[in-house]
């Protein structure tokens, strides 16, 4: 469900992709209300490093920026974590 709060709108709006809006459903049944928030709050650090390093590149930023890479890379640090913190 938090999931679908998130990423709807962005949906509706042409503004995200059916496939991140499908992963992040996938990301909020699997992880949980807690770990997707935390997923989508590590993914945004993901997605600058990706920005800065087209920037330094000197190359042209895509416009349509699939969010999915970001959001799953989030989510690998979410179950790193928690199966560590399970040891």
């Amino acid at each position: 469900m938090t999931a679908l709060v998130f990423t709807l709108p962005g949906w509706l709006l042409n503004k995200v992709g059916g496939g991140d809006v499908k992963l992040s459903m996938l990301l909020g049944a699997f992880l949980g209300p807690t770990g997707y928030i935390l997923s989508v709050v590590l993914a945004l650090p993901f997605g600058l490093i990706f920005l800065v390093g087209h920037r330094l590149a000197a190359r042209p930023i895509p416009v349509d920026l699939p969010v999915g890479a970001f959001l799953a890379g989030g989510a690998s640090v979410v179950l790193l974590v928690a199966s560590w913190s399970t040891v």
